[in-house]
This record gives C-alpha cells, sequence and structure tokens, in this order.
C-alpha cells in the first residue's frame, strides 16, 4: 500500500459497489471525472481508492497546492511520481513528469493518476493544459488512465477548451451519491473505534439526517445542536452551497419538491449525483434537512400590496411598526383610499397566503399602535 490514508482503515467492504465500478474501468484503462454534489465525500471515496491494490496510484489534490496554478500543479504531480523539482518553468516540470511517468510505466502494471479538486484549477483551463493532461495518459494509454474529479461533469465547466481529442480522456462520468446507510455506519464505527467523535450520542441523529452526505454527516456529529441541526450556522451554509451550486432549472425543481409540488420531466444530473431520490411514484430531496431549509429560506413571493408590506415590515423584524408608517408606505401616492379597513384586508390577506406561511414569519397585531413581524 503505498499512501497511508486514515481511509484505509474502513476495510476490504467499504463502497464496494462503487469499487467494482471502479475497478472495471481501471482495467479496461478508461479514464473519467469522478463528479457528485458538493461536500458529498468524493475526497473521501478517493482516498480510500489510493490506498486499495488496484493499481499503481499517484493522487494530486488540487486543494493542498500551495497556489492553484499549473506550475504547482506539475511540480507536486513530479514529486508524487518519485521525481525531484529543480527549478524550472511549467513546461520543463511538465516534460519531467513524462520522464518520470516513462520509469514507472516498465515497473507498474496500472498506473492511475488521481487529481482530486480538479476544478479548482478552472482559472487554468485552456487548450494547452488539457492538451498536457492527455499526453500524460498517452505516454502509454493502456497502462496509464486518469481520474478527475469536479462538482459537474467538465464538459460543462470548459466547454470551450476541451477539444474532440481530449474527450477520451474527459467525456466519462462517474457519479458519487451520497453514501448507503451500511457505509455511512462503517464510517462512524471506525470513528468511534478512533475515539474521534466526542459525543457518541450524536452518532444516531447523524446517520439518519445526514443522508450519507459526508460534510452533513461530520458537522452534526461535531455540532453543539444535534437536537435540532437547523440552529446550527455551519450545517446552514453546506445546505445553502447544496442549493447555490444548482443552475436555475434545477433550482426551481428542488425547491418544487421541497413544497410537494408534483415535477414533470426530472433532471437525470439531481438523481445520478443522489440529491433527488425517487421513492415509489414521487421524488423527495435525499435529506429532510434541505427540505426544511429551503422551506424556510425560500424568497417569499406574493402580491404587490401584501409584498410591499411584508418588506416593509422584515426591513423592521422585531419592531413595532406604527400604522401612520404602514399608511404613508403603502397609500403614498392614492393616501385618500388608506383606511383601517384597508389595512385590515391587507393584513389578512398577508397572513392567509401560503407563502407567507410557508415562510415561517407570523404577524402580530398591537391592538390599535401598528403590526409587528417575527420569526418562528
Amino acid at each position: 500500500m503505498r499512501y497511508k490514508f486514515f481511509e484505509s482503515n474502513f476495510g476490504p467492504n467499504f463502497c464496494s459497489q462503487k469499487v467494482e465500478e471502479v475497478k472495471k474501468l481501471i482495467n479496461s484503462s478508461t479514464s473519467f471525472t469522478m463528479a457528485g454534489m458538493p461536500g458529498v465525500g468524493v475526497t473521501i471515496f478517493l482516498k480510500y481508492l489510493a490506498t486499495t491494490n488496484l493499481a499503481y496510484f499517484i493522487y494530486v489534490d488540487s486543494y493542498l497546492l500551495p497556489t492553484l496554478s499549473k506550475k504547482e500543479f506539475f511540480q507536486t504531480l513530479l514529486l508524487e511520481l518519485g521525481g525531484k523539482p529543480k527549478g524550472g518553468d511549467t513546461e520543463q516540470l511538465f516534460q519531467n513528469c513524462l520522464a518520470e511517468l516513462k520509469i514507472l510505466i516498465g515497473k507498474h502494471h496500472k498506473i492511475v493518476l488521481i487529481f482530486n479538486r480538479f476544478d479548482q484549477l478552472k482559472k487554468e483551463f485552456s487548450q494547452e493544459f488539457f492538451s498536457n493532461i492527455w499526453s500524460l495518459r498517452h505516454v502509454d494509454s493502456a497502462k496509464i488512465m486518469i481520474i478527475t474529479t469536479s462538482n459537474k461533469p467538465l464538459s460543462e465547466l470548459a466547454p470551450e477548451t476541451i477539444t474532440v481529442g481530449h474527450l477520451n480522456v474527459f467525456s466519462k462520468v462517474l457519479y458519487l451519491p451520497p453514501y448507503s446507510p451500511k457505509d455511512s455506519h462503517l464510517m462512524v464505527e471506525i470513528y468511534i473505534k478512533h475515539n474521534l467523535i466526542a459525543d457518541k450520542s450524536a452518532a444516531g441523529v447523524a446517520l439518519q439526517y445526514s443522508g450519507g452526505h459526508y460534510q452533513l454527516l461530520q458537522m452534526i456529529l461535531k455540532s453543539a445542536r444535534v437536537s435540532n441541526p437547523l440552529q446550527d450556522q455551519f450545517i446552514k451554509i453546506q445546505l445553502k452551497e447544496l442549493y447555490e451550486f444548482l443552475d436555475h432549472h434545477q433550482k426551481q425543481l428542488i425547491r418544487k419538491i421541497a413544497l410537494g409540488k408534483k415535477i414533470g420531466e426530472m433532471d437525470s444530473y439531481l438523481t445520478e449525483i443522489g440529491l433527488v431520490v425517487k421513492k415509489k411514484d414521487r421524488y423527495l430531496l435525499f435529506t429532510p434537512l434541505l427540505t426544511e431549509y429551503l422551506k424556510n429560506n425560500l424568497p417569499v413571493r406574493l402580491p404587490a400590496k401584501e409584498a410591499l408590506l411584508f418588506k416593509l415590515l422584515k426591513n423592521n423584524l422585531g419592531k413595532l411598526v406604527n400604522k401612520e408608517v404602514i399608511f404613508n408606505t403603502l397609500w403614498s401616492e392614492d393616501y385618500d383610499k388608506a383606511s383601517e379597513w384597508a389595512l385590515n384586508a391587507l393584513i389578512y390577506r398577508l397572513r392567509k397566503n401560503p407563502t407567507f406561511i410557508r415562510s415561517g414569519y407570523t404577524v402580530e397585531n398591537y391592538k390599535k399602535e401598528g403590526y409587528l413581524l417575527v420569526k418562528n
């Protein structure tokens, strides 16, 4: 075993189905991009993979580069290949990498280059850079394969820089959905065994609400708000990231799912990465935490007058807004129409609006003084 990552403790049965898929790709010398939602645990899987005997692995993580540059990338790769960088520009480092690979192919049956968090180098993406990566494999295309990782297929991230000739390295995509309950349990057991979990009672909650998502699992295990994970700011930030990395159409779909609305045609990417799962005849989000987060944080869409009132109250959240201020704001151009009856009717419509109800806010009435908006 060349790499002694902690993940080797997970044993021979960890992610057996996904490992078997990768094994077939290695045996056929098929390069691929492993894609998954942010924080799902692609790094954990690849570190585990690098500790197996399926091939001679070379592991480079862009997250560990001093700077996200081509020069640092090839310098780190050269070190992992067994070379000794002695200055030189990017081109010289690249040529040295090719030379080291030619030595290694005489010693090993299969060589797998793992470029983890490869999409972090996006600002360096160019036809020349992709041609260099392509050239690494073609030192011996029967023996060398490349695994890159990205939240989305590289062809979507860099459509103008990946040429037809590069497709045999960058076109194949293998998706990593959240870990199965069995694999999640296994990870937690190993963390407990190695005393990496301070509060063991949090394990059940973490397994229940993480949905197999690695970062959520870790955050819940370490949270001081295990009884209500959505009160933890770090968990909310992770859930927000899962929403924000999607495109507009995908966001619309998962909002509908969170609100229990009917879905027509599903975006296959959402099911491939496991963010959306289908149970019987309905779609669900992979964790109820994301469902509740979206319900509580969806933008409130209201008719114009109700929206203006809601904005005024929200800008003064927790503070009493005098009726006179409301009249001056909502009926500034037709003040003669402002009346207690009109305001009461508007408050009634706002309170009954389904979108407002889902927002988690409540309007409190202070008799003849005014109104106050509070968050439930």
